[in-house]
Formats: C-alpha cells, sequence, structure tokens
C-alpha cells in the first residue's frame, strides 16, 4: 500500500505541473472545481480538502490515493496559476499527504484481515497517528496563515 501514496505524489505533482504548464502558456486559462465546497481562506474548504483526501483514499483500501492527490494537484495548480490563491496555501497539501497516508494504512489493515494475514487493530494506532499529525499540522498552519 506504501507504493500507492508514492504513486499519489507522483500523481499530484504531475497534475499540479500540467495544469500549471497549461495556465502559464495558454491564452485561456484551465480552472478547475473541487468536488466538493472549497473558498480560498476558509478553515471549513481546508477541513473538507483534508478529510475529502482521507475519505477518498480510504474508500478503496488506500488504492485511490493517486486519485484523491490528482484531484487536489488539479486543484492547487488551478488556483496557484490563476493567482487565486496565495502561495502559502500551497503548504496545506502535506497535511492532506498525512490523511492519505493514515488512510493507505488503515486500508492495508483491512485487506490483510479480510486475508487472514493480519488484523486491522495492527494499524489502527499507526493510522489514527499519522491522522492526528496531518490534523494537528492542518490546525498550525491554519494559526500560522494570517502571517504570510
Amino acid at each position: 500500500m506504501n507504493s500507492f501514496i508514492i504513486l499519489g505524489i507522483v500523481v499530484f505533482a504531475i497534475s499540479f505541473a500540467g495544469v500549471y504548464y497549461v495556465n502559464y502558456t495558454a491564452e485561456t486559462p484551465y480552472s478547475f472545481t473541487p468536488p466538493y465546497y472549497f473558498s480560498i481562506g476558509d478553515m471549513m474548504s481546508q477541513i473538507n480538502a483534508f478529510l475529502f483526501v482521507f475519505i477518498v483514499s480510504a474508500a478503496f483500501f488506500g488504492l485511490a490515493v493517486p486519485i484523491a492527490l490528482g484531484i487536489e494537484g488539479l486543484k492547487y495548480a488551478s488556483l496557484l496559476s490563476t493567482a487565486s490563491m496565495p502561495a502559502f496555501d500551497l503548504l496545506f497539501a502535506i497535511p492532506q499527504l498525512f490523511a492519505a497516508y493514515s488512510a493507505s494504512l488503515l486500508g492495508q489493515g483491512a485487506v490483510e484481515d479480510y486475508q487472514g494475514r493480519g488484523s486491522v487493530f495492527a494499524y489502527w494506532s499507526d493510522s489514527v497517528k499519522w491522522f492526528v499529525v496531518g490534523a494537528v499540522m492542518l490546525g498550525i498552519l491554519w494559526l500560522a496563515r494570517p502571517y504570510f
């Protein structure tokens, strides 16, 4: 499952670079709207984005991490390249990586439990730990945001 995290990061980078390049060279910039409520500068929007990555990744036992992070890459590139978002807000992608990793660990435990090779509870504490690390980082970034 950890390979899906690496693949997710690669998909995030490719989708970010692709949209940023298209918006840099095109006459009409590409505007991406995520499939959830998102407003720049709104804390609930950042929580929505964090939970979106976790829920989509966990819904398919960690296999959908590249999809969730790809959508986030499209969103961040679209907003940053059209100057709709300050560059500091790009740091909010880091807690989303922790949420994706947490969901991947939970999915790995569920698959191993289903196959009879382990238990979901063996991965539960690590999954909760990384989720809390992401949530705390989200809060720290939100508190630091007015200063940048």
